[in-house]
């Protein structure tokens, strides 16, 4: 929420406008797109650590992230074994 409407301020200011409704469609749209895509990049690793934490305890298996418990463990784990781009 707060990137999407410090996006919006940043459009007004470039477009000269003084609120928000001033703005177009458009601008709103970018603005949104922009925002999804900022949230989705700060909270996809940690979704993946979940998720990999979760199918760990369940199945009991010997994975790196059984052995580290911590998400930041998990996450520089998850980075040695696969990297960013995987």
């Amino acid at each position: 929420f707060a990137a999407f409407e410090t996006i919006k301020a940043k459009l007004r200011a470039r477009s000269g406008l003084l609120r928000d409704e001033d703005l177009k469609p458009s601008q709103r749209l970018l603005a949104g797109g922009f925002a999804g895509l900022f949230a989705q990049t700060a909270t996809y690793p940690l979704n993946v650590v979940r998720r990999r934490m979760q199918v760990s305890g369940i199945a009991g298996s010997g994975a790196a992230l059984a052995i580290n418990p911590s998400i930041s463990k998990a996450l520089r784990s998850i980075h040695a074994s696969e990297g960013i781009a995987n």
